[in-house]
C-alpha cells in the first residue's frame, strides 16, 4: 500500500497539485540574490567576462552610486519575486529602479553591464533545492 501512496504522491507533484515552487521560493531567492550580490562586486556579465569600462569617467564604476539597484537585486526595495504557474521570476522591478534596463542594454556612455544572472553552479543549486523539496514531499 505504501508504494501506491508514493506513486499517487509523485503524480500529484508532477501535475502541480502540490506546489513545490512556492514552497521553495525563499530558498531559490536566497541563491539568486547571493549570485546577484557577487555579480555586482565581481563586476561580471552572464558570460563571465568583466564589465567593460564606462565611456565617460565616473566615480562609481561598480553601479554603487546610490546602491538602489544593488539593494533591489539582493532583496531590498524594488526586488522582484513572483511566481505564476511554474515560472519563478527573480530580479529588479523596473518600476522601482527605472534605469535597470539601461544597465542590461547599455547606452552610448556605458556598455552593457548585467548583474542580474545566475551562474551554472547557482542554477545547479536551485535545481537541487527543487529536487530536495520534491523528494521530501513524495516521501511524506
Amino acid at each position: 500500500k505504501s508504494w501506491k501512496n508514493a506513486i499517487a504522491r509523485v503524480v500529484r507533484v508532477a501535475d502541480g497539485s502540490e506546489d513545490i515552487v512556492s514552497e521553495s521560493m525563499s530558498s531559490l531567492d536566497d541563491i539568486a540574490s547571493g549570485e546577484f550580490r557577487a555579480n555586482f562586486f565581481n563586476q561580471t556579465n552572464p558570460d563571465g567576462s568583466f564589465w567593460a569600462p564606462r565611456k565617460r569617467r565616473y566615480s562609481h564604476p561598480t553601479l554603487m552610486k546610490t546602491r538602489k539597484m544593488f539593494n533591489a537585486a539582493v532583496g531590498g526595495s524594488g526586488h522582484l519575486l513572483e511566481r505564476s504557474d511554474n515560472v519563478l521570476r527573480i530580479g529588479i522591478r523596473g518600476s522601482v529602479v527605472s534605469y535597470a534596463g539601461y544597465h542590461r542594454a547599455g547606452t552610448r556612455f556605458m556598455p552593457p553591464r548585467d548583474p542580474i544572472h545566475v551562474s551554472d553552479p547557482g542554477v545547479q543549486r536551485m535545481r537541487e533545492t527543487l529536487e530536495s523539496v520534491a523528494a521530501d514531499r513524495i516521501q511524506s
